[in-house]
């Protein structure tokens, strides 16, 4: 599948399998993985892994870089 959000994973525990686009990866405990929008991905769930998923629209990473350039060029004043 694929989505017009941004989406993060961090895996807590077991492995696992992420396939995006025509590449399979594997992610470990600790491991995280930040996906472009638009991308193919799906996930494989051999070793029932425990992970955190967080979508993020693309406004939001946009307003929370843009405020972060603006302290810091504030910062720097």
């Amino acid at each position: 599948h694929n989505h017009s959000h941004y989406e993060l994973i961090y895996v807590l525990e077991g492995v696992l399998t992420q396939y995006l686009e025509n590449s399979k990866y594997m992610l470990n405990a600790g491991d995280v993985s930040l996906m472009n929008r638009n991308i193919f991905h799906y996930e494989g769930s051999e070793t029932n892994a425990v992970c955190v998923y967080v979508n993020m629209p693309p406004h939001f990473l946009d307003q929370l870089l843009h405020s972060n350039a603006i302290s810091a060029n504030q910062a720097q004043h």
